[in-house]
């Protein structure tokens, strides 16, 4: 045992030939640099999902993303989601909403819209929960704002 414990502190107080980087001190304080457009978009993941809490919002994509629109919406009552506003353009949509409903009719569901930023530019993206056979203002309405970067 005697001959060992000296190379167990040896190699204890060296780190072992750790990979790790020597740790600085943070200074109290100093706050890290703002994040440019660049990085931010750099952490912008593949497919991005929307939901109802995503209202209001600025959605930074770059182009041949992905953007993945789900709401509540149960279309046994006559309603659904449709696209109000958007410049397909900068925007495309891919095919036609997919609807979930919830049986029995009444009990609920939900619509999910798929679309590609095509281009670089900036859309609203405004859709409309109504009856299309109804000339009344939607029931609710959900937007967002995209900037394709």
């Amino acid at each position: 045992m005697r001959k060992i414990f000296p190379l167990v502190v040896v190699l204890a107080l060296t780190g072992c030939g750790t990979d790790a980087a020597p740790r600085r001190p943070v200074e109290a304080g100093v706050m890290p640099p703002p994040m440019t457009a660049a990085a931010a978009l750099a952490k912008v993941p593949p497919v991005v999902r929307l939901g109802p809490a995503d209202d209001g919002r600025h959605v930074p994509v770059r182009p041949g993303q992905r953007i993945v629109v789900t709401l509540p919406g149960d279309t046994s009552t006559g309603y659904s989601w449709w696209v109000l506003k958007n410049d397909p353009k900068v925007l495309r949509q891919d095919g036609e909403p997919q609807i979930s409903s919830a049986p029995p009719p009444g009990a609920g569901g939900s619509v999910t819209f798929r679309f590609t930023a095509a281009k670089k530019g900036a859309t609203p993206l405004r859709l409309g929960y109504l009856r299309s056979w109804e000339k009344k203002k939607p029931a609710r309405t959900w937007s967002v704002h995209v900037m394709v970067e």
